[in-house]
């Protein structure tokens, strides 16, 4: 049940373009304040954050109520753990429910509690320029976890262009919180993250959003800095084979309108990683043969790729498997050896080469 600590000071209805940041919390105590101030310092004064608790139990939950108290930009929600997708979704909803259906200068922002937005980039005369368009995507770039040293962004083709599945490739570079999205987009109750779906939950928000907007506008300029934080979940994540992949193919099947070339892909992602982290060939031939519709659609749409690896599996499985055991346990090992000290060090020197240029 959410529970809410404090309201958003500024109505949220306005003449000018007012931006609403939705922050899901999930212990990130560490980090939170700087993602906070990241936005509150902003030159530009129309923005305001909500921050949603998601059962956070390193204090987290604490420090969000400490942060509403500090400025009346900010309004906190707390919630039993449901998961990121559900606490961003409480914070669409809460922005919906404060802002005026008729505004269509009304955007909203996702940042994650332990990254953060370059330092003054929006402000009064650069917001007067935004096109009004649905969604409006700037670049991100990936950092280290002290965010002082970032990779190189990805460039884009600037630009207005129509909605649809022609310009959903186009909005795939760098992360999908590098944008603001009109909030009329999310009048329909379907746009929104799937719950429960734990990889790629962002990835399928972002190619919904593009295919459903009436326009979109690309812009060179970074807004969002990615931690790369190793205690985050995406690092630390040890879901692997079938069990990683299975509430992914389902997603993309069901929701979105690409579904079965991703289908197609990621059955033969699942079998790979299925037996580069030691699975058997008997349990992958009973997902095959309980998958049998996955793996039609991978037969008849994935190509050469596809036709492969399940010939493969399907003649020589033993040798098909043992090829990718000894593949997992190299790059296990590789792995390893990139993550110890003091090898971490020169391959994030190797990565990250770039000093962080907040001030855009």
């Amino acid at each position: 049940m959410l529970t809410e600590h404090a309201a958003m000071g500024n109505n949220i209805s306005r003449q000018t373009a007012v931006i609403a940041v939705v922050i899901p919390v999930f212990n990130c105590k560490e980090y939170l304040r700087e993602a906070v101030d990241s936005v509150l310092g902003q030159p530009y004064q129309e923005i305001s954050i909500v921050l949603v608790d998601d059962g956070s139990t390193d204090g987290s939950g604490q420090l969000c109520d400490e942060l509403a108290k500090e400025s009346n930009r900010v309004a906190v929600l707390h919630q039993k753990n449901a998961g990121v997708s559900a606490a961003r979704n409480a914070g669409i909803e809460y922005i919906l429910a404060q802002s005026d259906s008729t505004d269509n200068k009304q955007y909203i922002a996702f940042l994650d509690a332990d990254d953060c937005w370059t330092e003054n980039f929006f402000n009064n005369d650069c917001v007067k320029t935004f096109p009004e368009t649905t969604i409006i995507r700037f670049q991100s770039v990936n950092c280290n976890s002290t965010l002082d040293k970032c990779a190189d962004a990805v460039n884009v083709v600037e630009g207005i262009y129509d909605g649809g599945a022609s310009i959903v490739h186009k909005c795939l570079s760098g992360h999908f919180g590098a944008a603001l999205y009109a909030s009329s987009l999310f009048h329909d109750p379907k746009i929104r993250f799937i719950e429960g779906l734990k990889h790629s939950e962002d990835v399928l928000f972002l190619r919904t959003c593009a295919y459903n907007a009436d326009s979109v506008a690309m812009l060179n300029r970074i807004l969002y800095l990615y931690r790369n934080n190793p205690t985050s979940c995406v690092h630390t994540n040890t879901t692997s084979g079938f069990a990683y992949f299975d509430p992914i193919l389902h997603a993309y099947l069901t929701n979105d309108y690409d579904g079965v070339g991703f289908v197609s892909w990621y059955v033969v992602d699942a079998i790979e990683d299925h037996f580069k982290y030691g699975g058997t060939v008997l349990d992958a031939k009973r997902w095959a043969a309980k998958h049998s519709a996955y793996v039609a659609i991978a037969k008849e749409h994935g190509g050469d790729r596809a036709t492969k690896a399940l010939t493969a599996l399907e003649k020589y499985p033993y040798f098909y498997a043992g090829k990718l055991r000894l593949r997992g346990i190299a790059f296990s090992g590789a792995r390893k050896l990139i993550h110890s000290w003091p090898i971490s060090r020169l391959f994030d020197a190797y990565r990250y080469k770039n000093a962080i240029t907040r001030n855009q």
